[in-house]
């Protein structure tokens, strides 16, 4: 994906009034269009749809251009939310392009708005007037139908976005053959894939702060219905190494050096790879099981209690949301509030049940049985889970329950059962 071209000399997002007397000399093209007022919804849709399939740019509203130069003329602004935009788009276009819109308020008490289009990862971009819109010079043109040379390179460029992201969505640690205990693999991407930008990731004074960062202590508080949930917590990261795009932290304290344990891998596009190993209960637990959880037991071969891997829900939420956490801090600390997309690989889970100790688990397997995992390995969910990265400021508690519910339905208890045991857990009254 290429970059957006930016004539401002800084970030979109701090550009004022003044920064726009630059436009003076920037001609209307392949990258910028100015409109001198807001104009009908299909039409922002045909310029948001050309930027998108063809290289990205900026669609200005406010801006009226010379007929002479095509560079901006006068800067009127308008009354009109930049919620506009968005709305035009989201009933005119498929797929929804990714952009963002700034709004910059100008001394007259207007404002300019300003859209920053990426170069779309996933065309073709279609109007709902069935056309193919591509960028020719200032103008936004339609793909006709027999321009089937055109059409497949947008599709390819499709392809090769989705087979790049995907090869993302792989961790090629080596695992020794002592390591076969389950492990949890979660894939984080910043939408679009690879259009952000960490600018000093590999500034060596930054590695000892990263590793500090994730490894402080954090307190989560959220207000969920009529209960107020405040949980705290660390994890203890000690180790910090890099790779030729990327950096990873590990645990290595008190754990063989040679195996993979607790590891979050950051790359310069914000990206992350986490690696969690699932811990198994040891038989001296099994005592503590609930009565009931146990009578159910007793239907099955009593062999087969003992080869079950009994995984704890609550350590792997809470590492779920501790990681999230901390990740979600290191974005905004770059300025990053847009949305992220998330994947999940399990590995070496055959044999793995959870154990909730909670009155709905009790009662959802003594009329369903014990939920037991019989797959080697699973990679979900086929549509990736997108949250904004606001939202795990805001909703730091509920927005990982969203990957947790899908990790306990991968082991085999449905995902209502599991989130009512998380609520009983942290006696939480259900929202």
């Amino acid at each position: 994906m290429t970059s957006i071209f930016n004539p401002f000399g800084k970030p979109f997002k701090d550009v004022e009034e003044i920064d726009l007397n630059t436009l003076n000399t920037v001609a209307e093209g392949w990258y910028v269009e100015y409109k001198r007022e807001k104009q009908k919804g299909k039409k922002i849709a045909k310029s948001i749809s050309s930027f998108a399939n063809s290289y990205g740019g900026i669609y200005f509203v406010g801006i009226e251009h010379d007929d002479k130069t095509n560079c901006a003329k006068n800067i009127l602004g308008v009354d009109d939310s930049p919620d506009i935009i968005r709305d035009s788009v989201s009933g005119n276009l498929q797929p929804f392009p990714y952009f963002e819109t700034f709004s910059i308020p100008l001394a007259i008490g207007k404002k300019v708005i300003m859209v920053v289009i990426s170069e779309g990862g996933n065309p073709p971009y279609i109007h709902s007037d069935g056309r193919i819109y591509r960028r020719q010079e200032a103008a936004s043109e339609p793909i006709h139908e027999s321009n089937r040379h055109t059409v497949d390179m947008l599709y390819t460029k499709a392809e090769k976005y989705m087979k790049k992201l995907e090869e993302f969505r792989k961790i090629d640690y080596n695992f020794c053959m002592g390591e076969s205990n389950p492990h949890l693999e979660i894939f984080i991407n910043t939408k679009p894939f690879n259009h952000f930008t960490v600018p000093d990731l590999f500034n060596n004074a930054k590695f000892s702060e990263i590793l500090s960062k994730f490894s402080e202590k954090y307190t989560i508080k959220e207000k969920i219905g009529d209960s107020e949930v405040s949980i705290g917590g660390n994890i203890p990261f000690d180790t910090l190494n890099t790779y030729p795009n990327s950096i990873a932290i590990r645990q290595r304290i008190g754990n063989d050096i040679t195996y993979n344990g607790l590891t979050v891998e950051l790359d310069i596009y914000g990206n992350t790879k986490i690696l969690i190993p699932l811990i198994n209960a040891k038989l001296d637990d099994y005592n503590k099981f609930d009565e009931n959880y146990m009578n159910v037991t007793k239907k099955y071969h009593p062999d087969s209690f003992y080869s079950l891997t009994f995984l704890d829900p609550i350590n792997i939420f809470g590492g779920i949301m501790g990681i999230l956490n901390r990740y979600s801090n290191f974005l905004l600390s770059y300025g990053y509030e847009d949305s992220i997309e998330i994947k999940v690989r399990l590995i070496n889970c055959y044999g793995s049940t959870l154990y909730f100790y909670s009155k709905r688990f009790i009662e959802h397997i003594e009329k369903c049985g014990l939920p037991v995992c019989m797959k080697e390995e699973q990679y979900f969910p086929e549509v990736p889970i997108e949250i904004k990265n606001e939202d795990l400021k805001t909703k730091p508690f509920m927005s990982p329950l969203t990957v947790f519910s899908i990790v306990s339905m991968a082991l085999g208890t449905p995902s209502n059962i599991a989130l009512s045991s998380i609520f009983e857990h942290f006696k939480i009254m259900k929202p």
